[in-house]
């Protein structure tokens, strides 16, 4: 469970690093069709941030619940 959580925990790193970079690109944009693309690549990476939050506290839980087993 421990590599599981400590590949998660990287990952998540790296997608919250990419997740900055749409951020920004969305507060550079130049053009309102600029920003609504760059809106919708950062909801996209957003909602996989949060879904490997989600994934993380998931594994948690369950290595808490084997822990008491």
């Amino acid at each position: 469970m421990e590599q599981v959580l400590e590949k998660l925990s990287t990952f998540l790193a790296q997608e919250e690093e990419l997740l900055r970079d749409y951020a920004v690109d969305v507060a550079e944009a130049f053009d309102s069709c600029l920003f609504m693309s760059n809106q919708k690549d950062y909801l996209a990476q957003k909602g996989r941030v949060n879904a490997l939050k989600d994934a993380i506290q998931l594994v948690e839980d369950l290595e808490n619940q084997l822990e008491v087993v």
